[in-house]
């Protein structure tokens, strides 16, 4: 009659356990939904673990891709972890951390004082018994879990449903890495959009970008200086309506090779149309960059009105000169003055740039004596 009572006691025991680990799976799934935070979520889990009746301790070490700790966290053990914290922090490995790394299994590590002798936990309950298993998701590992447990009261069930703990706990952490790397990235991608913002800001040349349908989703001050056109109509606007008609079809031919992969290309040195309807001599520019993570057009805007003027005003003066040139050489050639005359008017229309020239000659009375004319110069 005892062995049965007894018996029963432990079968008694034994479901406690089993509940108790199931609530723990449990509660640990409520808590990985809502905790983002990798130190809280790996602290509360010892806790939902060590409050199981089946297990008397947890503690958990998170390591890096080299297999440096990172992080740890304890449930019961209290001071005594700190010695264990300063060793693990050290690179100094442990029995049980080095056969979960290197198994896929859960390690049961029956004696400890024989196993453990370098651990600085072995005189923590030394009659209890460890579980050591690896946290690994998708081929990647993330730490270690180990449980302090009394080895008579072990049933396979048990463990079964500890490893289930840890496989999701596994999981929780490859979630919290990836939404740490995308928010890394977000913050890279925010920082390149506000430095551009910045150099776009100073830019001497006017900057658009664009969606693939042309509509402009950034325009810097000079776009808008250049344009006429403030930054919120910019933004509402197409790149086709800065376009002359006759260019829109050229436009569109470039952009398309471009946003293909085509290299960087002068689409025109044509006129912009302006918000006044005047056009506006520039050279476009087309590009791709990455904006908000998507890749989209930017178009350079370089005004050069002035700059053709100025290039048009050296043209003339190099003609200027060198009909003056050819004259200076007709002087010492040509005797006949009437022809003289002519010939100097011919080459200040061919070679000066003129539509027309005109050269009249004076006595000493003031009356003409010679007249030359050609081109479009009035009779």
């Amino acid at each position: 009659m005892k062995n049965v009572r007894k018996d029963q006691r432990q079968s008694e025991t034994n479901v406690e356990h089993t509940n108790s680990i199931f609530r723990a799976l449990r509660n640990i799934n409520q808590m990985i939904i809502r905790e983002k935070d990798q130190s809280r979520l790996i602290s509360q889990a010892c806790r939902l673990i060590a409050e199981a009746t089946a297990f008397h301790s947890a503690w958990i070490m998170l390591v890096n891709k080299k297999g440096i700790v990172e992080r740890t966290a304890e449930y019961c053990f209290g001071a005594s972890f700190k010695s264990m914290n300063t060793h693990l922090r050290k690179g100094e490995s442990l029995f049980c951390i080095r056969q979960a790394l290197a198994n896929d299994r859960i390690i049961k590590v029956v004696n400890r004082q024989q196993s453990c002798g370098d651990c600085p936990l072995q005189r923590y309950s030394p009659e209890l018994g460890a579980l050591s298993m690896r946290l690994e998701h998708k081929d990647i590992i993330y730490g270690v879990l180990t449980v302090a447990v009394n080895m008579e009261d072990l049933e396979p069930n048990s463990m079964e449903l500890l490893q289930d703990i840890a496989n999701d706990l596994a999981y929780a952490l490859h979630n919290l890495n990836l939404e740490s790397q995308k928010e890394r990235a977000l913050a890279a991608l925010q920082e390149s959009e506000s430095n551009f913002r910045d150099l776009a800001g100073n830019s001497p040349d006017g900057i658009v970008i664009t969606k693939d349908d042309g509509q402009i989703i950034f325009a810097n001050r000079r776009a808008c200086e250049i344009t006429g056109y403030s930054t919120d109509e910019l933004l509402s606007m197409f790149d086709r309506e800065l376009i002359r008609a006759e260019d829109i079809s050229r436009l569109k031919e470039i952009i398309k090779k471009r946003m293909n992969g085509a290299p960087r290309t002068n689409i025109c040195e044509r006129a912009l149309v302006g918000k006044d309807g005047k056009h506006v001599e520039a050279e476009l520019t087309a590009t791709t960059t990455l904006w908000c993570g998507e890749k989209h057009l930017m178009i350079t805007i370089r005004e050069i009105g002035e700059q053709k003027r100025s290039r048009n005003r050296i043209q003339h003066l190099n003609k200027v000169l060198r009909a003056v040139r050819n004259v200076n050489h007709l002087i010492t050639k040509e005797l006949d003055v009437t022809s003289l005359i002519r010939k100097s008017c011919d080459l200040l229309i061919e070679t000066g740039g003129y539509s027309g020239a005109c050269i009249v000659l004076v006595d000493g009375e003031g009356v003409i004596s010679r007249l030359a004319l050609a081109g479009d110069c009035p009779q």
